[in-house]
C-alpha cells in the first residue's frame, strides 16, 4: 500500500492511495497479477468509512493501481469527521480475487 498524505503529482488537495505489486524481477520471467480490491480509510467514530473498489492487471509496466483523489484533505484534516484521530489514520485493504500469469521474456 502506497499512501501520499498530500496527494501524488495528480492530486494536490487529496490524499492518494495505491495498491502496489511488489515483485522480485527475474531476468527470464515476468508476471502479471489480476486483483479485485477495496481500499478503505476507517471512520474511527464508527460511522461511514471512505471506500473505493477497483480491479486491475498489475505487472509489466503497471506495478500499482488505486486512487489519486482518495479523500479530500479537508475531510481528512477535519477531526470531527473521524478519519484522523490523534494523528492516526486506519487503512484497510480487502482483496477479493487474485490470479497470476507468468511469461518468458
Amino acid at each position: 500500500l502506497s499512501v501520499y498524505p498530500k496527494g501524488d503529482s495528480r492530486a494536490k488537495e487529496s490524499l492518494s492511495c495505491f495498491l502496489k505489486l511488489h515483485s522480485s524481477h527475474s531476468i527470464f520471467f515476468q508476471r502479471k497479477v489480476y486483483v479485485e480490491f477495496k481500499l478503505s480509510i476507517k471512520n474511527q467514530f464508527g460511522m461511514s468509512h471512505r471506500e473505493h473498489k477497483d480491479n486491475a492487471w498489475m505487472g509489466g509496466s503497471v506495478n500499482g493501481w488505486g486512487f489519486a483523489n482518495f479523500i479530500p484533505l479537508k475531510d481528512l484534516q477535519d477531526m470531527s469527521k473521524g478519519f484522523a484521530v490523534l494523528d492516526a489514520v486506519i487503512f484497510e485493504v480487502e482483496i477479493t480475487a487474485i490470479s497470476e500469469i507468468k511469461y518468458g521474456v
